[in-house]
């Protein structure tokens, strides 16, 4: 399977007030929509600094250890984050992160790309939730 169908397949679950809310790439999401409304934002990005480059997956500590980084930089940036869990469609590499909400398109892009990431989820309100391969 093509790196990008796997980040195609994943699961996405944010941890919403509500409850638990799975994120499906390609799909418009009125519930996040909703939010983003709610929070007065824009965009929006699931993001994590778990197993960069997806070539290999990090044992538990080393990945917790670089998403305290990325909360780090998204608490500088001021946007509120919520938990945000992915994994493969059988459960395979599980990773922690982040929906980070109020990001514009180019700090999701650069957060992303300084903690070695192959991909993110972006959202904006209205749009079907994109999957940005860098």
């Amino acid at each position: 399977m093509s790196l990008e169908k796997a980040y195609r397949t994943a699961v996405y679950t944010a941890a919403l007030a509500a409850g638990p809310h799975r994120l499906r790439v390609g799909l418009p999401d009125p519930v996040l929509d909703r939010l983003m409304r709610e929070h007065g934002v824009l965009g929006a990005a699931r993001l994590s600094a778990a197993n960069p480059g997806s070539t290999t997956e990090r044992p538990a500590e080393v990945n917790a250890a670089a998403n305290a980084s990325l909360a780090a930089d998204l608490d500088r940036f001021g946007v509120r984050r919520l938990p945000c869990h992915s994994a493969g469609a059988e459960g395979e590499w599980p990773e922690e992160g982040f929906l980070a909400l109020g990001l514009t398109a180019a700090q999701a892009e650069s957060l992303a790309r300084r903690h070695g990431q192959a991909a993110y989820l972006w959202i904006e309100p209205g749009q079907a939730v994109a999957l940005v391969m860098l």
